[in-house]
């Protein structure tokens, strides 16, 4: 029983712990001596790291893009809002609009009054001077 009992802690000793020159050191940048395991633990360690890299990359470059598009969200927001100001001044002037019609046609009437007036005018003086004021 002794025997076993120094065997297993002679092997958890031996196996908790890296060689004194490094071999088996999943933490070093080239491990050497690595088992097939070990190998792919470190690889996987390899591509987390690589993977963590772009996901931060990628985060920034997502917090930036969303800025942006709150810029524009802002925009066209403004942009919105001028042209529902734009569309209202348009509804003010269509409801002016057959006001001015009307109005051009009074004008118009009122030319053609004033030419018959002047006209008229100008026969009455004809016919005054023609007469004999004596």
């Amino acid at each position: 029983m002794k025997k076993i009992v120094l065997y297993c802690s002679i092997i958890s000793l031996l196996s908790a712990e890296p060689s004194a020159f490094g071999a088996g050191d999943l933490d070093s940048d080239n491990p050497y001596g690595l088992t097939k395991d070990e190998k792919y633990i470190w690889q996987n360690k390899q591509d987390i790291k690589k993977i963590y890299k772009l996901v931060s990359s990628n985060s920034k470059v997502i917090k930036s893009q969303q800025k942006e598009i709150a810029k524009l969200k802002l925009q066209i927001l403004n942009y919105k809002m001028a042209m529902n100001s734009l569309s209202q001044r348009v509804e003010g002037i269509e409801t002016i609009l057959p006001f001015f019609d009307k109005l051009s046609i009074k004008v118009k009437q009122l030319k053609k009054e004033k030419l018959y007036i002047k006209e008229k005018i100008c026969k009455l003086i004809k016919d005054y001077e023609g007469i004999d004021v004596e």
